[in-house]
């Protein structure tokens, strides 16, 4: 078991730990980590740093734009909403780092700095790039010990959980029981009847729709609509011309700050000093891994018989690139810089233990040419100009049309120009300007100050509304069309497709009615189907089957699993079918046995570790003094 736990916490399980954080951070800079206040959370006397719980917001919050995608729901975004979600994760963050800590479980420093120094996102040509680390953590507002803080809880967490859900085991009993429902096998006959064929062959006529609209005159009514007129600002709008000498000159500053680094990339072997043995033991097995490695064994192999690093024995030995000020102790950053490629130190001295180390190759970053990085800081200089007039061009804006009695006045102003929209509805689904080119009016924060007080009914310019970095807009409400009442040809066709899906349910319904009479007068569902020349269809089924709607292949597993009796049971689905279908048997499929116990157990073990876990949480969090501010 605690070799699955001490893999999980190194292997795969490591790289996605790392990658979901580069890539939440990535979403959005953390600018606002900035607020030094009292400790919002103590979690059993330990509290959480304002910073950690500003951090874990804007990870909720670029999580939650990431999974919206084009339609953003600002209200969700808000501090309300996600406020008490962080809260909630920081807690379980520091219950979870508590345990891990009563149980003397530990994530050596060595295997964070490890999954960091390995990651492509902080590696040039393979190698790793400390300024590629160090241009992270300064643009997102960060340091290194918060995301050194972020890998460990991550981990502690697969660590801890891994080791719960291994602890969970089952009964035979219950694999029994679970064994016999999941083999259960049902023989039904079905009888479909879909509504697109019926309602196709339905017709509604001129009388039944001027009756429909006459008795449902007042659902008729356009809602409110609104014309809007705003003023787009993109910041790529603003984007000008570089010329040649702008960019030969930012290169050369760029030339000139740049610091070439050596990496060196290294395997170790170590042997850590500790109650079990001491200096004089370790360099004794030191001397003999050195014999061994001097009549031809293979360090990798060495490494993964002798080395105590569980983060890296397993890939043996491999630690990666390092350059000089990496964090890794005097003694042992000064050896790897003195040795020559192919070279295989003496024991090296550390304070925990000692290390034997090879060194694989030696590479020295450089920056590229000209040529290679033009078009790159073409595009810098033209972002770098352009956000500098966008945010004065913002502030500018915010100002002029704060008083202002239209928009026409700040655009002429501000060198803009004013788009006016088509009416828009505030439940309309497909809201576009005019012109048809842009989507920025399906946006729900716009929508929201498109309707608020102060420019629907005041008739005010809405504020300043920046959608994002780069984006934002300003608006006004340039005309209100009052609801009216709908004329028969405006709604002619929705209230067609009303009468004849309503006729054609009445025609099903009275179907399923006659055939139920039939049964129950003691004709067979078999016949009484015949009768009608409809097709009658037999499947025996499986839990998993494909064969048919899972709406009505749950249905049929949720009728008792006693004796099947003769009734005819009716079901709709959400696509809008009507099915009536028979019971006929229930049996179980001793073949599939032996061929699903395996899938099945795993499946059971899975369930019973997560509940495993839950229940381990559950009974942490109500034992623990947690204090909220």
């Amino acid at each position: 078991m605690l070799r699955s736990i001490r893999n999980n916490s190194k292997g795969t399980v490591a790289k996605i730990i790392i990658a979901a954080i580069l890539i939440i951070f990535a979403l959005g800079g953390l600018s606002t980590c900035e607020n030094r206040e009292v400790s919002p959370l103590k979690v059993n006397g330990e509290s959480v740093d304002r910073n950690e719980l500003l951090l874990e917001m804007q990870i909720i919050r670029n999580q939650m734009l990431s999974n919206m995608g084009d339609e953003v729901d600002f209200d969700q975004l808000s501090e309300e909403k996600i406020l008490p979600l962080a809260i909630n994760r920081l807690t379980e963050q520091l219950l979870i780092s508590q345990s891990h800590d009563e149980m003397m479980m530990t994530i050596p420093d060595g295997m964070v700095e490890n999954i960091i120094f390995n990651n492509p996102s902080f590696q040039e040509n393979g190698v790793f790039s400390n300024q590629l680390l160090v241009n992270f953590i300064n643009n997102q507002g960060i340091t290194l010990p918060l995301l050194k803080k972020r890998i460990t809880n991550d981990l502690n967490r697969s660590q801890l959980t891994s080791g719960i859900g291994l602890s969970h085991f089952s009964l035979p009993s219950s694999e029994k029981i679970f064994l016999e429902i999941f083999n259960e096998r049902r023989n039904v006959n079905l009888l479909k009847l879909p509504f697109d064929d019926f309602f196709d062959n339905s017709t509604a006529s001129v009388d039944e729709l001027e009756l429909f609209y006459e008795n449902n005159k007042a659902d008729f009514k356009s809602e409110l609509q609104v014309v809007v007129e705003y003023i787009d600002f993109k910041l790529e709008d603003l984007y000008k011309p570089v010329s040649d000498q702008e960019i030969l000159s930012e290169y050369e500053i760029q030339t000139k700050q740049f610091v070439s680094e050596e990496s060196r990339e290294i395997s170790h072997i170590f042997l850590e000093i500790n109650d079990l043995q001491n200096d004089e033991q370790v360099l004794s097995k030191l001397s003999l891994i050195n014999e061994r490695l001097v009549k031809g064994e293979l360090f990798s192999d060495m490494a993964l018989e002798f080395s105590q690093d569980p983060s890296t024995a397993e890939a043996g030995g491999y630690l990666g690139f390092i350059q000089k000020g990496s964090g890794f102790p005097d003694s042992f950053e000064a050896t790897v810089f003195s040795m020559e490629v192919g070279d295989i130190s003496s024991p090296v001295k550390t304070e925990t233990g000692y290390h034997i180390i090879k060194l694989i190759s030696s590479e020295i970053s450089s920056l590229g040419s000209l040529d290679s990085l033009k078009d790159e800081i073409e595009e810098q200089l033209m972002i770098r100009k352009a956000k500098l007039e966008y945010i004065n061009l913002l502030e500018d804006a915010g100002d002029i049309s704060f008083n202002a009695i239209d928009l026409a006045g700040p655009a002429d102003i501000l060198g803009m120009k004013t788009t006016i929209s088509s009416p828009i509805a505030r439940s309309d689904s497909s809201i576009k300007p005019l012109d048809d080119t842009d989507d920025i009016l399906r946006n729900k924060k716009v929508v929201s100050a498109i309707f608020s007080d102060d420019v629907l009914i005041d008739g005010l310019n809405s504020e300043l509304l920046e959608l994002s970095e780069t984006r934002s807009v300003l608006l006004r409400a340039k005309d209100v069309l009052q609801p009216r009442q709908l004329s028969l040809d405006e709604v002619r066709d929705e209230i067609s497709l009303i009468v004849k899906t309503e006729k054609t349910k009445a025609k099903i319904k009275e179907i399923i009615k006659n055939i139920n009479n039939d049964v129950s007068s003691g004709i067979s569902f078999t016949k009484a189907i015949k009768a009608k020349d409809y097709k009658l269809e037999n499947f025996v089924l499986s839990r998993t089957s494909v064969d048919l709607d899972q709406e009505l292949l749950n249905d049929i597993f949720q009728k008792s699993r006693l004796e099947p009796d003769s009734k005819v049971n009716e079901f709709i689905v959400s696509a809008g079918d009507f099915y009536l279908y028979q019971i006929k048997e229930i049996f179980k499929d001793d073949e599939a046995e032996d061929k699903s116990i395996v899938a099945l157990n795993q499946q059971l073990r899975g369930v019973g570790a997560q509940q495993e876990i839950n229940n381990f949480m559950t009974s942490v969090q109500l034992n623990s003094d947690i204090e909220v501010k």
